[in-house]
């Protein structure tokens, strides 16, 4: 049922969470996120929808896996980022693009240098189109200055073959700690064959960034 909005009282921004968190039912919740519509980006995530829209792929993971991915942990979310990585990756491979052998050094002190806490941040800036140095997402890590010093404050010496070979290789090491500090892998192998397989349903397989900001946004 559709209520006119003026009958809805006024609700002090600080009290969204604790509306939200006092709603025991599941019919509660649904009616309350009507009344709240950002109560998701309250408690720092962002609909898929906001990164990428308009196909069925988008909403088939929406409606399996929720809006914001919260019934996946980040273990799940850090393991379909790689196959969505890899898959890039393959393609740029099959079209003749050659490997940076800088990189994969690179690749190896990213993963062995940066905690995993920040895996997030560090992805934020490989995934950065927004303009802003990677320095703007994480710094104060000396493998980080030499990836600036070795490919550009945007990374823009950094080949998009060699770009997603950071991405996959970056996320998978994610999902391997995490799953090794008791926190387990438990989204479907096929699931996420098939997300992939249907990547070029987004317009581009090359979508598949946008796809992956979505999740990296939503790795709480």
């Amino acid at each position: 049922m559709d209520f006119p909005s003026s009958s809805f009282p006024k609700i002090h921004p600080l009290d969204k969470i604790t509306l939200i968190l006092s709603c025991h039912q599941y019919e509660q919740y649904e009616y309350y996120s009507q009344l709240l519509p950002n109560v998701e980006k309250a408690v720092g995530r962002k609909e898929v929808r906001y990164f990428i829209d308009g196909s069925e792929l988008i909403n088939d993971i929406c409606n399996e896996w929720g809006e914001c991915l919260t019934r996946l942990n980040r273990a799940d979310k850090l393991q379909l980022m790689g196959a969505i990585a890899e898959t890039l990756y393959y393609l740029e491979l099959n079209k003749g693009e050659e490997l940076n052998e800088v990189t994969s050094e690179a690749i190896s002190h990213l993963i062995n240098d940066i905690p995993v806490d920040s895996y997030q941040a560090l992805l934020s800036g490989l995934l950065d189109d927004s303009g802003k140095p990677i320095t703007y997402h994480i710094d104060g890590y000396e493998v980080i200055d030499c990836m600036v010093e070795e490919f550009g404050q945007y990374l823009q010496g950094l080949d998009d073959i060699d770009h997603y070979k950071a991405l996959y290789r970056i996320s998978w090491a994610g999902a391997g700690i995490l799953e090794g500090q008791g926190e387990p892998i438990s989204i479907c192998s096929e699931t996420v064959e098939e997300t992939c397989n249907r990547l070029h349903e987004l317009g581009s397989p090359s979508d598949g960034l946008y796809l992956m900001q979505a999740i990296n946004a939503n790795l709480q």
